[in-house]
């Protein structure tokens, strides 16, 4: 960084931040859907109502993660569902190489704070104490969170490059 520049923020925050504060004062246009640790049963059912895209950006995974999401992932794509996945490099390549060979729609970008969007009807964002997932079909809140996922989306790069095969198959 060069003297007297502003240290970056990953692409978003801002966007976060408004959101964390309207969650905070109560805002209708966001309802608690379930607690982080008790999440599997509520994304089951959340899954089960996308139709055509499912778009996810994280800022960690694991292989827990991985196990925890194979059914899922394995019903989106008999559904036929459009898949975005967004993971930091560090994760990605650092601690858990294996995720580029179970997601081929990852690509790697910074990501300033988990978020799921539905069919670009519905939006998953945890709470600024990460302990709750908050959902919002609000269409001003949904349009923010498409437009910042399509500019994030275009700016990262594949976790496999083109014409590479993954370093682990899907097995």
């Amino acid at each position: 960084m060069t003297a007297g520049s502003e240290p970056s923020e990953p692409l978003g925050w801002g966007l976060f931040a408004q959101w964390h504060d309207l969650i905070d004062r109560g805002d209708p246009r966001f309802r608690p859907m379930a607690k982080v640790d008790d999440a599997e049963e509520a994304l089951t059912r959340f899954e089960a109502d996308v139709r055509s895209s499912m778009w996810n950006m994280q800022r960690h995974s694991t292989i827990d993660a991985l196990r925890d999401s194979k059914g899922l992932d394995a019903n989106a794509r008999r559904k036929g569902l459009e898949l975005r996945f967004i993971l930091p490099r560090r994760v990605a390549l650092r601690r858990n190489p294996l995720v580029s060979s179970h997601y081929d729609h990852l690509r790697l970008a910074p990501v300033a704070h988990p978020l799921l969007i539905g069919d670009r009807r519905h939006v998953l964002v945890g709470d600024s104490t990460g302990e709750t997932i908050w959902a919002s079909s609000d269409p001003g809140v949904v349009a923010q969170a498409v437009a910042f996922y399509e500019r994030l989306w275009t700016s990262a790069e594949p976790a496999v490059p083109e014409g590479e095969d993954p370093p682990f198959t899907r097995r």
